[in-house]
Protein backbone atom coordinates (compact mmCIF):
# COMPACT_ATOMS: atom_id res chain seq x y z
CA UNK A 1 0.00 0.00 0.00
CA UNK A 2 1.99 2.89 -1.03
CA UNK A 3 -0.84 6.23 0.00
CA UNK A 4 -0.54 9.15 -2.47
CA UNK A 5 2.02 12.14 -0.98
CA UNK A 6 0.65 14.41 -3.42
CA UNK A 7 -2.35 14.91 -1.64
CA UNK A 8 -2.41 16.30 2.28
CA UNK A 9 -2.92 13.79 5.06
CA UNK A 10 -4.41 14.52 8.14
CA UNK A 11 -2.79 16.13 10.62
CA UNK A 12 -2.53 16.48 14.72
CA UNK A 13 -1.42 19.54 16.67
CA UNK A 14 -1.90 20.84 20.10
CA UNK A 15 -4.37 23.97 20.55
CA UNK A 16 -2.32 27.50 20.31
CA UNK A 17 0.48 25.90 18.32
CA UNK A 18 1.59 27.23 14.90
CA UNK A 19 3.11 24.37 12.83
CA UNK A 20 1.54 24.29 9.24
CA UNK A 21 1.13 20.87 7.92
CA UNK A 22 1.15 20.95 3.75
CA UNK A 23 2.05 19.27 0.30
CA UNK A 24 5.45 20.44 -1.75
CA UNK A 25 5.34 20.30 -4.81
CA UNK A 26 9.30 19.23 -6.28
CA UNK A 27 11.10 19.05 -2.98
CA UNK A 28 10.54 15.29 -2.75
CA UNK A 29 12.86 12.26 -3.16
CA UNK A 30 13.74 12.80 -6.96
CA UNK A 31 11.48 16.22 -7.65
CA UNK A 32 8.45 14.26 -6.44
CA UNK A 33 5.68 16.25 -4.29
CA UNK A 34 5.83 15.54 -1.06
CA UNK A 35 4.25 16.24 2.80
CA UNK A 36 6.12 19.27 4.72
CA UNK A 37 5.40 20.13 7.97
CA UNK A 38 6.62 23.55 9.00
CA UNK A 39 7.65 24.22 12.29
CA UNK A 40 7.46 27.78 13.39
CA UNK A 41 7.96 29.28 16.80
CA UNK A 42 5.72 26.53 19.00
CA UNK A 43 6.80 23.14 16.83
CA UNK A 44 4.09 20.24 17.67
CA UNK A 45 2.45 17.63 15.34
CA UNK A 46 2.01 15.14 13.22
CA UNK A 47 0.65 14.42 9.67
CA UNK A 48 -1.63 11.35 10.24
CA UNK A 49 -3.47 9.13 8.58
CA UNK A 50 -5.38 5.72 9.67
CA UNK A 51 -4.72 2.41 7.36
CA UNK A 52 -6.20 -0.79 7.56
CA UNK A 53 -4.56 -4.04 9.48
CA UNK A 54 -5.68 -7.82 9.89
CA UNK A 55 -4.65 -9.72 12.58
CA UNK A 56 -2.24 -12.33 12.04
CA UNK A 57 -0.20 -10.46 9.75
CA UNK A 58 2.95 -8.25 9.80
CA UNK A 59 3.05 -4.84 8.43
CA UNK A 60 6.75 -3.10 7.32
CA UNK A 61 6.47 0.41 7.06
CA UNK A 62 8.74 2.27 5.51
CA UNK A 63 8.82 6.58 5.02
CA UNK A 64 11.60 8.75 3.35
CA UNK A 65 12.03 11.80 5.90
CA UNK A 66 14.70 14.92 5.51
CA UNK A 67 14.90 17.11 8.25
CA UNK A 68 16.13 20.84 7.65
CA UNK A 69 18.29 20.85 10.67
CA UNK A 70 20.69 17.73 11.09
CA UNK A 71 20.31 16.43 15.34
CA UNK A 72 16.83 17.48 15.17
CA UNK A 73 14.43 14.21 15.21
CA UNK A 74 12.23 12.50 12.27
CA UNK A 75 9.86 10.44 13.59
CA UNK A 76 7.60 7.04 11.94
CA UNK A 77 5.23 6.25 14.86
CA UNK A 78 1.68 4.54 15.01
CA UNK A 79 -1.18 3.65 17.40
CA UNK A 80 -3.93 0.82 17.31
CA UNK A 81 -7.33 1.50 16.74
CA UNK A 82 -10.55 -0.40 16.91
CA UNK A 83 -13.23 1.22 14.70
CA UNK A 84 -10.77 4.31 14.23
CA UNK A 85 -11.18 4.91 18.32
CA UNK A 86 -7.48 5.64 19.87
CA UNK A 87 -6.26 2.42 21.50
CA UNK A 88 -3.90 4.59 23.79
CA UNK A 89 -1.74 1.28 25.23
CA UNK A 90 -0.99 0.06 22.03
CA UNK A 91 1.93 1.91 19.90
CA UNK A 92 4.71 1.67 18.04
CA UNK A 93 7.57 3.75 16.55
CA UNK A 94 10.90 4.37 15.19
CA UNK A 95 12.74 7.71 15.69
CA UNK A 96 16.21 8.82 13.75
CA UNK A 97 18.61 11.60 14.58
CA UNK A 98 17.79 13.78 11.26
CA UNK A 99 21.01 14.20 9.14
CA UNK A 100 19.80 17.18 6.92
CA UNK A 101 19.55 14.49 4.09
CA UNK A 102 16.44 11.90 2.69
CA UNK A 103 16.72 8.91 5.28
CA UNK A 104 14.58 5.96 5.18
CA UNK A 105 12.46 5.18 8.49
CA UNK A 106 11.56 1.45 9.26
CA UNK A 107 8.87 0.39 11.44
CA UNK A 108 8.07 -3.25 11.77
CA UNK A 109 4.18 -4.49 13.38
CA UNK A 110 3.31 -7.60 14.12
CA UNK A 111 -0.13 -8.21 15.02
CA UNK A 112 -1.02 -11.66 16.39
CA UNK A 113 -4.01 -13.34 16.07
CA UNK A 114 -4.61 -12.93 20.08
CA UNK A 115 -3.91 -10.74 22.57
CA UNK A 116 -4.55 -7.29 23.00
CA UNK A 117 -3.09 -6.13 19.27
CA UNK A 118 -5.33 -8.92 17.72
CA UNK A 119 -8.89 -6.78 18.07
CA UNK A 120 -6.99 -3.87 16.18
CA UNK A 121 -8.81 -3.03 12.55
CA UNK A 122 -6.96 -0.08 11.37
CA UNK A 123 -3.06 2.15 12.73
CA UNK A 124 -3.02 5.66 12.83
CA UNK A 125 0.20 6.13 11.62
CA UNK A 126 1.97 9.64 12.16
CA UNK A 127 4.36 11.37 10.39
CA UNK A 128 6.75 14.35 12.71
CA UNK A 129 9.43 15.79 13.04
CA UNK A 130 10.58 17.94 15.89
CA UNK A 131 12.20 21.39 16.62
CA UNK A 132 11.16 25.21 16.06
CA UNK A 133 11.88 27.27 12.70
CA UNK A 134 12.50 24.21 10.49
CA UNK A 135 10.62 22.28 8.18
CA UNK A 136 10.01 18.17 7.56
CA UNK A 137 9.76 16.48 4.79
CA UNK A 138 7.67 13.01 4.13
CA UNK A 139 8.01 10.75 0.58
CA UNK A 140 7.35 7.57 -0.54
CA UNK A 141 5.44 6.17 2.92
CA UNK A 142 4.84 2.59 1.77
CA UNK A 143 2.97 -0.19 3.89
CA UNK A 144 3.83 -3.83 3.05
CA UNK A 145 1.68 -6.83 4.93
CA UNK A 146 2.46 -10.49 5.03
CA UNK A 147 0.99 -13.44 7.25
CA UNK A 148 2.91 -13.63 10.35
CA UNK A 149 5.63 -16.27 10.67
CA UNK A 150 4.57 -18.72 13.66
Amino acid sequence: MRPPMSHSWGNWTAPKRDTEFKTAQGKGVKGSTCLIQVCKTTGTGCFTKSLPVTAGHTYIMKVMAKHSVPGEKVTLSLNGQVREAYQGSLSAGATAKATGEWQELTLKLDIPAAGKWSKCDSVLVKLSGTGKNCTCLFDRFEMDEKELQK
